[in-house]
């Protein structure tokens, strides 16, 4: 176990460009005011469910808005639904996963599982008691490769195998108490877990990241944070705090950036799907950073957003909120402009991140200039030179022979000029 230590720390004060977003930006809105607390978006891009704190369902088509099925939810129930993350399609969009009141074998009320086919909305299987525990549902988050999902219940976290229909798994990680947010990583390697409410425990108020396999703590860190995201090459640790955002080195568990907030708290915060893109909520607008460039947070503003719960769809084009409310943002108004030449050059970043047989490092130069670009270890040993020549003027793309490394994580280093910069990446085979 690994506590975050706080080595370095860069305050800024979270701000940037501005983009208002306007009716221009909606694919198509409906004006439902129900108290929607979770929204999914099916993996093709077909359907979108969303959950109100009676738990129920609205499933939607994606591209129109028209009301495909109502799923009622639990309005005898003594409960209303309290999960902050109760709604997932499975990665292959077969099932429907959410959360449901049960009057469990104790004689209350507690937060179960239910899970419905996509292809006739019928109940494919329930879990009122997952692992023999009484204990309420307090997060879910299906797996991005197998028909998997996780669910914190209490303070353990089930594996549910939705084609067998039953717990295949069952951790105690000694963290999980007062857990109410799940994530977990592309793929499938890592739970990524934030208690963010106060009992009586010690251990409330941490993130932790978890291997799915084992359930062993990887590390946590203190500070009741609101939301914890790993970055796809898993080089950085982002917190969401109340006050600020914190911006981690994932190996040295140091701090690179800490962001105060300007003007409202993120609720809800995702990573794009292609790992390029970490997008915040706030009830009121949106954050949006690009993975490695932290000095530049922009925010979407728009009257429009009232929910503050969300989804990216698979292709980073739009995001859907409870209200139930698509976009299609003009994300490339307010992201890195990678074809204008900046005042010097710049290692923009490698890609793919991680990367198994090969990848590529994008350079941004303002001139033609004589630039040598190596690939050293971690410990900063010289392993390879992959380019030594001239870059041109705007975006230059260098390619990087994977096949020779070993897993791992390596920088690859720019020299030109009076400049040396690096950027980590990391094989992974």
């Amino acid at each position: 176990m690994l506590r975050f230590i706080v080595i370095l720390t860069v305050l800024i004060v979270l701000s940037g460009k501005v983009f208002a977003g306007d009716s221009s930006d909606v694919v198509w809105q409906k004006d439902i005011n129900t108290g929607s607390i979770g929204v999914s978006i099916s993996p093709d891009n077909t359907m979108l469910a969303r959950m109100n704190r009676q738990g129920a369902i609205d499933i939607y088509n994606f591209e129109t808005g028209d009301l495909i099925k109502s799923i009622d939810g639990s309005q005898e129930t003594e409960i209303s639904i309290k999960c902050y993350s109760c709604l997932d399609f499975s990665h292959d969009g077969k099932y429907l996963v959410g959360a449901k009141p049960f009057f469990n074998k104790n004689s209350r009320w507690v937060l179960g599982l239910t899970v419905w086919n996509t292809n006739d909305w019928s109940i494919h299987s329930s879990y009122d008691s997952l692992a023999n525990s009484f204990q309420s549902l307090y997060a879910l988050s299906c797996y991005h490769n197998s028909n998997r999902v996780a669910a914190v219940v209490g303070h353990d976290l089930s594996i549910i195998d939705l084609d067998k229909k039953k717990v295949i798994n069952t951790f105690d990680p000694m963290v999980m108490w007062a857990t109410d947010q799940l994530e977990i990583t592309f793929d499938d390697k890592y739970f990524i877990t934030t208690s963010s409410r106060r009992d009586h425990s010690d251990l409330a108020g941490a993130s932790a990241i978890i291997d799915t396999d084992t359930g062993e703590l990887i590390k946590y860190a203190d500070g009741f944070p609101l939301k914890t995201l790993l970055t796809k090459d898993r080089l950085n640790i982002i917190c969401f705090y109340k006050e600020g955002i914190t911006i981690r080195d994932y190996t040295n568990i140091y701090t690179i950036k800490y962001y105060k907030y300007d003007f409202n708290t993120v609720r809800d915060a995702k990573i794009s799907a292609d790992g390029q893109y970490v997008v915040a909520t706030t009830g009121l607008g949106l954050y949006v950073f690009k993975v490695g460039f932290w000095d530049t947070p922009y925010t979407y503003d728009s009257d429009m957003i009232q929910s503050v719960y969300f989804d990216l769809s698979s292709d980073g084009q739009y995001i859907a909120f409870g209200d139930p409310l698509v976009l299609k943002p003009r994300w490339e108004t307010v992201l890195v402009d990678e074809t204008v030449p900046s005042e010097r050059i710049k290692i923009l970043y490698c890609s793919p991140n991680p990367a198994i047989i090969n990848s590529t490092i994008k350079i941004i130069s303002p001139e033609t200039i004589q630039a040598e670009i190596t690939i050293t270890d971690i410990s900063r040993n010289h392993i390879s030179t992959i380019y030594s020549g001239l870059l041109t003027p705007g975006k230059n793309e260098i390619p990087i022979d994977c096949v020779s490394l070993s897993s791992g994580m390596y920088f690859c280093n720019l020299i030109a000029a009076n400049i040396n910069q690096s950027v980590k990446f990391v094989v992974d085979k």
